[in-house]
């Protein structure tokens, strides 16, 4: 299970979730953790629609990661195990198209499962940007699979804002945040009210607006095993080309056995240019709009490449050390097959 928050404000879209991926304590996974390389967003921007896109629910499905098949989905390159850096043809790609093929993908992974397995739900949670003429609509999606059946929604909030930030007030209808996953009322009440005053200030800001998402998603993780205490925040801005996502880690105690197992994977030779990033947690799916796609990946802090610009913050940094390079782009993350095997 995880948690997932989708907003729209301005000309921006937000999205915030935990990175957890559980299954049943055995021998193998003794702390319920299937994979602490995972991830559960897909970031898609093409030259008409830009999404985040998230799921809670099962992790592997039709015999891959959950994020892997969404972005499968969404591409409709038929096996990106791999990873690494890739094209894509984003052409014309509408958000309702990627709503459909996530959710027929979804629907003939369920296909295949036990009549047990099908009874757990999975929903997959976006929120984004399609261009309309000469300006933006925000647009917010759900689609949920389980042993009933598969469904997609559309999320209309009650009023599109078009003001920028900073410069309340704002109101907030209550739809504006949408949520998936483990989701408590009084945390959720208690987060509402902190966007709602904070929007009324004039010194909001996409990033505060985006940190205090984060912030519920922290505090849920805090009172639920089900729910992990590192938390991915997503700023999409669309008008400037941009992307930022942003990390708040709180499981240090494991991101020394992530970093190692990436350098064993990467070779001494790649390593000793690592810089920026020392913590090895993954980035997402990333389709970028000039057609290029990104596994999961070691990243130093993002690029700018064709006007597009994605930034990774949060990571921890040292000093750049003597000789060391800048600006490198690892796409190798060891991911589990599933037997819980990493490939």
């Amino acid at each position: 299970m995880t948690l997932i928050l989708a907003a729209v404000c301005g000309r921006y879209a937000f999205h915030a979730s935990d990175r957890l991926t559980t299954t049943n304590v055995s021998r193998r996974f003794p702390s319920g953790e299937f994979d602490p390389h995972s991830n559960k967003t897909v970031i898609v921007c093409g030259p008409e629609s830009w999404l985040a896109i998230g799921y809670t629910g099962i992790a592997f499905l039709d015999g891959r990661p959950t994020d892997q098949l969404i972005a499968e989905a969404v591409t409709g390159i038929s096996d990106l195990s791999s990873g690494g850096i890739g094209s894509w043809f984003p052409h014309g790609l509408h958000y309702r198209e990627i709503r459909d093929r996530i959710e027929r993908a979804m629907a003939a992974a369920y296909a295949k499962l036990t009549p047990k397995e099908r009874k757990m739900q999975t929903t997959v949670l976006a929120a984004g940007v399609q261009r309309k003429g000469h300006g933006i609509k925000h647009v917010m999606f759900r689609v949920i699979v389980d042993d009933t059946g598969h469904a997609a929604f559309e999320i209309l909030p009650n009023a599109f804002f078009r003001r920028e930030f900073p410069g309340g007030p704002y109101r907030l209808p209550a739809s504006y945040v949408a949520r998936a996953g483990t989701c408590f009322t009084a945390i959720a009440q208690s987060s509402f009210s902190a966007i709602t005053d904070y929007m009324q200030t004039r010194e909001a800001t996409p990033e505060g607006f985006r940190d205090l998402l984060m912030d519920e998603v922290s505090a849920t993780g805090a009172v639920s095993d089900k729910v992990g205490r590192d938390v991915m925040g997503v700023i999409i801005d669309a008008a400037k080309q941009k992307v930022n996502v942003h990390y708040r880690l709180a499981e240090h105690t494991k991101h020394a056995s992530i970093l190692a197992r990436v350098h064993k994977r990467l070779g001494k030779d790649l390593v000793k240019n690592l810089h920026g990033n020392t913590d090895g947690v993954p980035s997402p799916y990333m389709l970028a709009p000039n057609g290029m796609r990104f596994g999961p990946s070691v990243g130093t802090g993002g690029w700018d490449c064709d006007g597009f610009d994605y930034n990774i913050t949060g990571l921890p940094e040292r000093e750049r050390q003597p000789g060391e390079l800048t600006g490198l782009f690892f796409s190798s993350q060891p991911r589990k097959d599933e037997y819980g095997r990493y490939r």
